[in-house]
């Protein structure tokens, strides 16, 4: 995600926080629902037409969100 994007910026906290690895090895009910509510919606510099990782990603965040 580009900090440089002025959707990303105001979640410039949770985006840098989130990019480093040590971040990821050992996630909270906290940071879940940080990842959920603060990030998974931010635009990405990626170009991405995998449809079908899409619907798989969009049932995940569907089923954690139920939990």
């Amino acid at each position: 995600m580009s900090l440089d994007n002025f959707i990303v910026r105001p979640k410039r906290l949770f985006v840098e926080h989130y990019a480093e690895k040590a971040a990821w090895e050992s996630l909270s009910d906290a940071d879940k629902a940080d990842l959920i509510n603060e990030v998974a919606g931010l635009p990405s510099g990626l170009a991405d037409d995998d449809f079908d990782a899409k619907q798989f990603d969009l049932l995940l965040l569907r089923a954690q969100l139920a939990l």
